[in-house]
């Protein structure tokens, strides 16, 4: 029997994933998704993933459906066809409950952080046009807006006489190192890793950013933004409980140019953010402390 293979894109590249907080989001995902009378709940097997572990769902329909998955990764704007896929079939047959994929096929993501994942259920088939896809090892993958927008289509397209359809988006929680583990130096003192990442890598100036960050021991992560001109701010001070990730939501301020997020990391919350914003990276190789940085760019 085949065996293949689907890598997932991801929207995040943590540094280093731990027990992540959104686990018990994931942990709580049953989408229960309602259309009239038609019913699907599809609900992912384990709380999270690890990078390289097979991801399951199992699935189970009050109707005769189709099934449709797809995934996008919005750091490399990449969407991605999981299913149909030409090794196994997406019809289901009402009130069994199926496991998806099927046993010849794997689901798995290469990097740790958030994965969205998109799914469509129809009691009649759905004309998805692949035509301009590319193939991806033995799945499409075509630009994620074009992706975003067919699938748009797929929902809001006039039914079929008797047609109901189903649409929901969740996000995935994928943990375990993406990278080499960070150098020594930067890593002393306390033992701990911090992390950070945003939803994407280039934003026009007003466009909302989604960060990510944490540590995983408990203490206080400090969130710096540094601007193409070395200016640096002091964004957010937050406690942290070393057992999973925060989010904040900003926006993208001028000046244009290549900005970085820092998260520092500090196990008592005494830094002196002043002589942080002072110094720099500088501050970091004197007195050593866990911190990851993040680069993104602002467009006008």
């Amino acid at each position: 029997m085949k065996r293949t293979v689907s890598k997932l894109g991801l929207a995040l590249a943590l540094l280093l994933a731990v027990s992540l907080g959104l686990a018990a989001r994931a942990a709580a995902l049953e989408i229960r998704a309602t259309a009239g009378d038609f019913k699907v709940v599809f609900t992912p097997l384990q709380d999270k993933f690890k990078v390289g572990e097979r991801i399951d769902f199992q699935v189970r329909g009050n109707k005769d459906f189709f099934l449709y998955l797809f995934s996008v990764d919005a750091q490399r704007s990449k969407g991605y066809v999981l299913l149909p896929n030409k090794f196994q079939q997406n019809s289901y047959k009402a009130n069994r409950e199926y496991r998806v994929p099927e046993p010849n096929v794997e689901f798995f993501s290469r990097k740790p952080g958030l994965e969205k994942v998109i799914m469509i259920a129809s009691t009649t088939k759905l004309n998805l046009d692949t035509a301009g896809y590319a193939k991806s090892g033995d799945f499409l993958s075509t630009a994620a807006a074009d992706l975003e927008t067919q699938v748009k289509a797929l929902s809001l397209r006039p039914a079929q006489p008797g047609q109901q359809t189903l649409t929901q988006e969740f996000e995935l929680v994928i943990a375990g190192p993406d990278r080499k583990p960070p150098a020594p130096a930067a890593q002393a003192g306390s033992g701990a890793t911090a992390f950070v990442s945003t939803d994407r890598t280039k934003y026009k100036v007003g466009e909302r950013i989604k960060i990510t960050y944490g540590a995983d021991k408990a203490g206080f992560v400090y969130l710096f933004q540094v601007d193409p001109q070395g200016k640096k701010s002091l964004l957010k001070k937050q406690a942290v409980n070393g057992q999973g990730f925060l989010q904040e939501t900003g926006q993208a301020d001028a000046p244009a140019g290549r900005h970085a997020v820092i998260a520092v990391y500090d196990e008592t919350g005494d830094l002196d953010a002043g002589e942080m914003m002072s110094k720099g990276i500088r501050l970091f190789e004197e007195k050593p402390r866990p911190h990851a940085v993040y680069q993104l760019e602002i467009v006008d």
